[in-house]
């Protein structure tokens, strides 16, 4: 039996009441309203065939993960399932349970800051600086300055986490990064280029624009969420520090089913992956998001939705990252934490979306995107549950040896024993790691992934752990010369479609192999052998088939344990 849903005769007399105490739009009460109400029988429990396309993806996955699901197109579907299904009873989750939603809080402080820039003088051009203490020391470029619109595009040049952030652990790396110390570390960053030119993920950033939010209105941050996101969509489980009379939080896990501690952060720096909501209250936030109706808060929220930036091959909406699927643009943000995973995507132009959270830290593993294309897309490959399986005789084999691990000047020792495969990192105990189905190696004592690519040096790996990835070079390998020319390289151009709106675009570009996806950045790709390439930051390995007449007809491409093939055009 699953968990029920809370919309009942009770909260939808609520829903057309409420707003007598709450200061909500009526045109917005009403659009939510009649979502309840349309969706009210399918929300008593789980959408059926959701729960079964749901279900299937996840049944028996080694990460023993639960996910809470809503899909929106015509109507809201939601669904809860597990890798085992009884524990959505045993972890007493619901459509009204909070999961930490990690960095889809920094859509959220878009949505305030937004506010502010309609309430008060600032602008997207205000400096920074002119919102923190005088003696706050800045960085700048050649004097251009760090502006409001840099720090919600990612596009400032601070980098991903604050210099003196003291984090003594990863199960709550934030709990002692105070205000005082968010501010000083400004001091320690020297800006390479302007801001704007080059696109680099900052939680640093927005933990300095939350606040200066705050500073600035001289108001709590959470007060300020309160105001302009959760009190005008009612969403009345979402909190950040101070859980609200009544609210359930789930329990986090690591990717080993092992219970982790939740996050916590300084009040002020929640806006950059602080805030908690059940998948009741995303729904709210997505379908305000979807309204075509106009009105303060869907005028403010619809705001955020304006392409900033365009660096780097990654488009920037305010805090929302804009993926171009076939003609359609998605506005999309994930979430991770030490013991959830989160991700909302949403398609403006015809009013669909989707909406996942996991009680599980799966972003190690490649997140949610996976699970959140299958779920809208029905021509897209389901990702298939993690299972574990004896690791291949033969690849135990291939791995066997040492290695160094780029930017961490650690070196790392495989070998096999008794079937299995151990490791042993420099000045550290050995440690044994498990295979499952997707061809990833797992240790079994802490959170962290094995996952072995080709290279132009024969068989390596990325070492996945805290949210960070590590290739791994082979000691003493000789670098190869292999190369193709380029009239063979000419053989391998075309568009070969994957799936339903995405296609990879294969071209030669100064004697080199270059893939693009639709709506990303084009990557140069090495030969590895005659058919095959590899590009290893990404972990894709691209092998061109040929027909039997010797002409290309189609690509598969291999990447994280998903392999698919699409014929050339």
């Amino acid at each position: 039996m699953h968990p029920t849903g809370p919309t009942t005769a009770l909260d939808l007399i609520h829903c057309m009441t409420y707003s007598t105490d709450l200061d909500m739009p009526s045109r917005l009460k009403r659009i939510l309203c009649s979502s309840l109400m349309v969706t009210a029988a399918s929300t008593q429990a789980s959408d059926t065939s959701l729960q079964s396309q749901l279900q299937s993806m996840l049944d028996g996955d080694r990460t023993g993960a639960c996910m809470a699901v809503a899909t929106i197109d015509h109507g809201v579907k939601r669904a809860i399932a597990c890798a085992d299904p009884a524990a959505a009873t045993k972890r007493k989750l619901d459509f009204d349970t909070a999961f930490e939603i990690g960095s889809i809080s920094k859509t959220m402080t878009a949505v305030v800051a937004a506010g502010l820039m309609r309430d008060t003088e600032l602008s997207l051009d205000t400096p920074i600086s002119a919102l923190l203490p005088t003696d706050t020391q800045v960085p700048d470029f050649a004097g251009q300055p760090i502006r409001l619109r840099h720090l919600l595009t990612h596009t400032s040049g601070l980098p991903a986490l604050p210099s003196r952030m003291k984090a003594t652990s990863l199960t709550d790396p934030y709990r002692k990064l105070t205000g005082n110390a968010l501010l000083a570390s400004l001091a320690d960053v020297t800006l390479l280029q302007a801001p704007g030119e080059s696109f680099q993920y900052s939680n640093f950033a927005m933990m300095v624009l939350s606040y200066a939010l705050e500073l600035h209105s001289q108001r709590e941050f959470d007060a300020l969420l309160s105001d302009y996101v959760f009190k005008p969509l009612n969403m009345q489980h979402s909190f950040t520090h101070d859980k609200p009379k009544g609210v359930h939080m789930a329990q986090g896990h690591s990717a080993l089913t092992k219970p982790v501690s939740n996050w916590s952060f300084t009040p002020g720096l929640h806006g950059a992956g602080g805030v908690r909501a059940s998948l009741n209250d995303m729904v709210r936030y997505a379908l305000a998001h979807l309204s075509t109706v106009e009105d303060e808060t869907t005028s403010l929220l619809r705001s955020t939705h304006t392409e900033l930036s365009q660096v780097d091959g990654q488009r920037v909406a305010h805090n929302w990252m804009i993926n171009r699927i076939g003609n359609t643009d998605y506005l999309a943000h994930e979430g991770g934490t030490g013991g959830f995973s989160a991700l909302i995507a949403l398609d403006t132009q015809r009013q669909r979306g989707i909406v996942i959270l996991a009680d599980t830290a799966l972003t190690s593993l490649g997140g949610l995107s996976d699970y959140a294309t299958a779920l809208m897309d029905e021509t897209a490959p389901a990702p298939q549950p993690r299972r574990e399986l004896p690791a291949p005789t033969t690849l135990l084999t291939h791995l066997t040896g040492e290695y160094e691990l780029t930017e961490a000047n650690l070196r790392m020792r495989l070998w096999e024993e008794d079937g299995a495969l151990k490791a042993q990192a420099t000045g550290q105990g050995a440690f044994t790691l498990k295979y499952d189905s997707r061809g990833d190696f797992y240790p079994t004592s802490f959170d962290a992934l094995l996952r072995p690519v080709e290279t132009p040096q024969g068989l390596s790996f990325q070492w996945h752990q805290g949210g960070g990835i590590r290739m791994a070079q082979r000691v003493g390998a000789e670098p190869t010369d292999f190369t193709l020319p380029a009239e063979k390289l000419a053989e391998y151009v075309g568009i070969y479609p994957l799936m339903s709106g995405f296609s990879l675009t294969v071209a030669v570009t100064d004697d080199k192999l270059a893939i693009q996806g639709t709506g990303q950045a084009a990557l140069t790709v090495q030969a590895v052998a005659e058919d095959e390439f590899w590009r290893g930051d990404v972990g894709a390995k691209f092998v061109f088939n040929r027909g039997p007449h010797g002409h290309v007809i189609s690509v598969t491409l291999n990447q994280h344990g998903q392999i698919i093939t699409g014929q050339k055009q």
